[in-house]
């Protein structure tokens, strides 16, 4: 296991690009027209389609309270249903614990206390072991600065709405027959050839049925993958009622990586003899 910890710190060797998009003028956008709704929202699933794998590396801080844990992360995915993350103690790089995604069964291999933990990647237990109210692809988009509306749930209305300020952010909120609304800020970028790509800056997660948050999560910075591409550098994820924040700043990153079938043992972990094992 800890040479498999090696070979995935050393995939990380790609280097960065400057993005050459520039700011689109969204005033024509801020109508909210059912056309304008269509495009956008036709947008903002291209942006979500051009993100099929991920390796990355990332130093994560997680408070809860007055208490915090700081770690590094190893995330590798393959959208829609393999995952793995592995936490390392921040300086030494020794692995702590894991958690992988394979063929419908999640696993948690937590080495400091010798017990693992085996169920299936519902929401309550992605709630419970990630402490994200998410489903499974959801999480994955989460890591890249993206929200697919279409994985949430029942959705039952979409709405673009005006913004005052005049900085180019818009508002695209969705509703869903849960009672859970989720807002997400973004603005419109222009390629060279003048093809509009959506950049999103945070996204509010709220439970109407109480008016309150449930989670928000704020994309810090940018870093550009290609010219039409880019990830941000930090997230900073809110819990309110649990009060949990957790901050993740990416060390590099690898974005559609080619994870081959013969990788699928990064995903499906072996858990070592001598465990407890307790089922979810």
């Amino acid at each position: 296991m800890i040479r498999l910890i090696f070979f995935l710190l050393l995939l990380f060797f790609s280097a960065c690009h400057r993005l050459t998009p520039r700011p689109f003028d969204s005033t024509a956008y801020r109508s909210a027209s059912p056309e304008v709704l269509h495009e956008v929202s036709g947008l903002l699933r291209e942006d979500v389609a051009s993100i099929k794998a991920l390796k990355a590396l990332a130093r994560v801080r997680i408070s809860r309270g007055v208490k915090s844990e700081n770690f590094r992360q190893v995330i590798v995915f393959r959208r829609p249903d393999k995952l793995r993350i592995d936490f390392l103690e921040r300086s030494s790089n020794a692995l702590l614990s894991l958690l992988s995604v394979h063929d419908g069964v999640m696993k948690v291999v937590d080495l400091s206390n010798k017990v693992a933990y085996i169920g299936d990647p519902s929401l309550e237990n992605i709630r419970e072991l990630m402490l994200l109210p998410l489903s499974l692809d959801e999480v994955m988009l989460l890591f890249c600065g993206r929200f697919d509306a279409e994985l949430h749930g029942e959705l039952v209305e979409a709405r673009l709405l005006e913004t005052q300020a005049n900085d180019g952010v818009m508002l695209m909120q969705y509703v869903y027959a849960s009672n859970v609304q989720v807002d997400v800020r973004f603005s419109l970028l222009e390629a060279g050839d003048g093809k509009k790509i959506p950049r999103i800056f945070g996204l509010d997660v709220r439970d109407n049925a109480i008016n309150a948050s449930i989670m928000s999560a704020e994309f810090i910075g940018e870093r550009g993958v290609s010219d039409r591409l880019a990830l941000p550098k930090k997230l900073q994820l809110s819990m309110p009622a649990e009060e949990i924040v957790i901050a993740v700043e990416y060390e590099d990153l690898v974005v559609n990586p080619d994870i081959a079938q013969s990788d699928a043992d990064l995903f499906d972990v072996t858990i070592p003899p001598g465990m407890k094992v307790s089922y979810l």
